[in-house]
């Protein structure tokens, strides 16, 4: 009964409404609430009013404390650039990332997207990708809400790693990633080069 209560307060039918659009509409100075709907629209595949929330998130951050300001422009960032890699605008989301990395340098989602960038391009930049990668990982602990992201960072890495012939490394790197996060899966990292 009140998991029926709480779910119809965060639906319409197969849109994210009731909390989080009405927190959206009555704090539209905040970018918190904007980034959140912006999630519930990204989960549910609706990308155009995802990257349309993102957007205003960033819109509004500029008006927030230095600290909020921050967070909120790296995570409307990383956000916007996820929409465009799932909708294959490959080289907008490349653009984002970039100017993100200036700003915020060391952030592990802005790495993972570049990694993602650099490790589907034809040819693979594996060395680029393995760069941002090592340097998120050697950062993890600057923002501390990115340490989730840390299994990822590293398979990220064993992938780059294995696309560089690095063997050794790419399984040490699998394992830590199997290990900080059980629902990784090393067991397709190959090596590419003997």
């Amino acid at each position: 009964m009140a998991r029926d209560i709480w779910q119809s307060a965060h639906r319409c039918g197969e849109r994210p409404c009731g909390i989080l659009q009405d927190t959206a509409l009555q704090s539209p100075k905040k970018s918190r609430p904007h980034i959140n709907l912006g999630r519930a629209w990204f989960q549910r595949g609706q990308f155009d009013l995802a990257l349309e929330e993102f957007q205003q998130a960033e819109r509004v951050s500029f008006e927030e404390p230095p600290a909020r300001q921050a967070i909120a422009q790296m995570l409307a960032s990383v956000n916007m650039a996820n929409v465009f890699i799932h909708t294959r605008r490959m080289e907008e989301a490349h653009e984002i990332l970039k100017e993100a990395w200036l700003k915020h340098p060391h952030f592990a989602g802005t790495a993972l997207l570049l990694s993602v960038y650099y490790l589907t391009r034809e040819p693979a930049e594996a060395e680029k990708a393995e760069v941002f990668l090592s340097d998120a990982i050697a950062h993890v602990g600057d923002f501390p809400f990115a340490e989730w992201q840390l299994g990822k960072l590293y398979f990220n890495r064993a992938v780059a790693r294995g696309l560089l012939g690095r063997c050794v490394a790419m399984k040490r790197d699998g394992w830590k990633a199997q290990r900080l996060d059980p629902d990784v899966s090393v067991k397709d990292l190959h090596c590419f080069r003997n």
